[in-house]
Formats: C-alpha cells, structure tokens, sequence
C-alpha cells in the first residue's frame, strides 16, 4: 500500500513526505509512472487540491487483485457449505480486478466466478497492456499540453524559446533513447517502447494506440522523410557533422507522437536551410526573440521562409494554409514597422499523390509558394527556370 502524501508538507509530516516520494520513485524506476507524474501529483496534494492516486499502473491493480482476493476468499470459508452464493460487488471493484495471470486451480468459487462474469461481458480488465497505453497517452498530453503552452511565449520570453529549441534539437540526435533521464519534463516524455516505429490514430490533438498496432499514421523515419532527405547529395554527411540521428535504431524509448510532429518540423527546417544553401548559395539565419517561430528562418533581409515537411497530398488552393501564413506576415509587418516582407513557402517533399501544382505567387506577389524541393528519391526537382523565378523573387522589391 502506498503512502498518502500529506496535503501541506511541515515538520511534523517530513518522514511521511520521504517515505511517499521513496514508494511512488520505485514506480518509476518500474516505468509505471514518470518523475513528471510525481512531480505534479505531489504539488497538487501540496496545495490541497484533489488528485487521482495512480491507478492505471501494474502495481495499482496487483495491490487491488490482492485486497479482492482476500475479501472473497473469507466468502469463500464462510459459505463454504451453500449450495449457491449471490455475491454484490461494485463496477469500481471490477475495474481493478485481474487474475489472468493465476491458474484456475489457485482461484476459489468466488474468485473463479468474478473472472466468468468479466469474460462473459466482455469486462474492460486492466491488463499491462491497457496501463502500458494508457501511460502512452498521458505522456503524449503532457508533450501536447507543454507545445500548446510554450506556443504563446516563444516571443516574449527567451528562457521558453531556449528550452523549446533545445528540446527539438534533442530529438534531430535521439529520435529514440536506451535511457530516458529527463522524465521529470514533459517535453522528453518520450515512449517507453522497443520499438523504431509504430502506428497511432490521431483525432485532433488526441492519439490512441490501437491494438495490435493498427493505427493509420506511422510514426516512424520513413514517415518523416528522413531516408529521402539522406539521398540529397551531401546532407547525410551534413546531418553526420551535426551529430544528427541518420537512422531510428530501436531501443527502450522513442518519440511520442507529439515529439514527432516537432521532429518533422526541425527535420524539415535544417534540411530545407541545407539545399537553399546548396542550390543558390544563399546565407540562412535564424529569426530573433521578437519573430521566434513566426517562420522557419529568415533569407536576404527581408524573405522569411516557411517550410512544409509533410508527404500526404498538398492543395495549393488550401484557403486556411493560405491565410494563417498571411496572418503571419501581417503580424511581422506591424511588430517591425516595416510593410516590405515577403514569404516563400516551400514544400520539402513531393507529396505521395500525383497532384502536382507550379510555383505560384500570392497577395499582390509578396508571396511564393514552391511545390517541393525535393522528390522521393532525394532528387532536387525544380528546373534551372524555376530556380532564376526564386532568385528573382527574392531579391526584387
């Protein structure tokens, strides 16, 4: 049985607060609940606010099978002469009782008639495999809920736009980890699977992890485009030179989906920098604290660059795509004072579809939209005319 952390740590409950920190790290070290579990749980209990103990772990449901055992099984010897015995028991009770693992021979009558029931109607059992992906998913929110918050300071405050662009450098070196020592940040709440790739069913912002993995996105290297991105004539010894991941090596942990979607977004920001480099020799740079994530970097004095690292199928005539990157440009010109910025939107990869779209120019030619730099063989697509109209754009005013 686990400690119940105090609501308000004083002198006189000291030990107990040790005690209760030293039980729920041996769920952690177990990889039932990560030090950010911890962390949370505690301060809510701290400042007195309700929180749910942790019953979604293999420990939770074994100490609750133990207790259940132990109540039925003193039905058991006091009935133990009735012909038949109705017994009572309540969802919640259900909902943690498992003995899948005991053979039939070490269950009483009781014991062997709860899991009957279970099966028969189709009970919800919280096996390893239901913590494991509820443990998935928490992880997964806390990573989203990190992005979505971060989001809206990365221009006011340069202590959230470091750790945020730390954070995504991290996974460009360690899509997957043998050791995860971070778990106490939910920006490295990485999965603890072995695994280099997986299958997820995203909605929204939400993800489940169907069984058997089944789910419609991959996340994985080839999802990303990094094997595409590695053909392109002297990017694999760039990403070597940078201590980037060349390849998704399984081992204990790898990137939650919501990591991923930030791995695909640096992946595509430091290989499209690369091939503008290579192509027309132009210098990249970095925008500052004021425009931090507005776009992706910035060309010449006055081109910022947005880069699309996705492979499903594109529409050129996407209204939303269109007018978020003209909000974007909008709100650069206000907080600059200057009314002369334009923007080149580069798809990376040609998408896997056979639409196809040109270059094309928007609001009143401040805005160009390339359809891929690269194909799927990590070949540069645009011809040498479409490369004289990039250059043209850029430097015309």
């Amino acid at each position: 049985m686990l400690t119940l952390i105090p609501e308000c740590a004083t002198k006189a409950n000291t030990k107990q607060w040790i005690r209760g920190y030293y039980e729920y790290m041996e769920l952690a070290d177990a990889d039932e609940i990560s030090l950010n579990d911890i962390k949370t749980y505690a301060r809510e209990r701290s400042r007195g606010r309700p929180i749910k103990q942790f019953r979604n772990t293999v420990s939770y449901v074994g100490a609750q099978t133990q207790c259940i055992l132990q109540a039925i099984g003193r039905l058991d010897r006091t009935f133990n002469k009735v012909a038949e015995v109705t017994v009572m028991i309540g969802d919640g009770v259900l909902d943690y009782y498992n003995v899948t693992s005991m053979a039939p021979y070490q269950l009483g009558p009781i014991a062997q008639a709860l899991q009957d029931y279970q099966r028969q109607s189709h009970w919800r059992v919280v096996t390893s495999e239901v913590v494991k992906k509820e443990r998935w998913r928490n992880h997964t929110n806390q990573s989203q809920e990190f992005f979505n918050q971060v989001k809206h300071d990365l221009q006011v405050k340069a202590v959230v736009a470091r750790r945020y662009q730390k954070a995504r450098e991290f996974y460009l070196q360690h899509p997957t980890l043998m050791n995860n020592q971070r778990t106490d940040q939910p920006e490295f709440a990485y999965l603890d699977m072995q695994a280099n790739a997986y299958y997820v069913q995203r909605n929204g912002e939400m993800f489940d992890f169907p069984e058997n993995n089944n789910g419609r996105e991959s996340i994985s290297a080839a999802a990303a485009g990094l094997p595409i991105l590695l053909a392109y004539p002297g990017m694999l010894a760039h990403f070597k030179q940078n201590q980037w991941a060349i390849e998704w090596e399984s081992k204990n942990y790898i990137l939650n989906p919501v990591q991923f979607d930030n791995y695909c977004g640096i992946l595509g920001e430091v290989s499209a920098q690369f091939v503008i480099k290579d192509q027309w020799q132009y210098r990249t740079s970095l925008l500052g604290n004021q425009l931090n994530e507005l776009f992706d970097f910035q060309l010449d004095k006055r081109v910022l660059v947005d880069v699309k690292n996705w492979r499903y199928p594109h529409n050129s005539e996407n209204d939303d795509e269109q007018d978020w990157v003209l909000k974007k440009l909008a709100r650069v010109c206000k907080m600059t004072g200057r009314d002369d910025w334009k923007v080149l939107i580069v798809n990376l990869i040609e998408p896997d579809s056979d639409l196809t779209f040109t270059s094309h120019l928007l609001k009143g030619q401040r805005v160009m939209e390339l359809p891929a730099l690269l194909n799927r063989q990590g070949q540069f697509v645009l011809t040498e005319t479409e490369k004289q109209k990039v250059a043209t754009f850029i430097h015309e005013y």
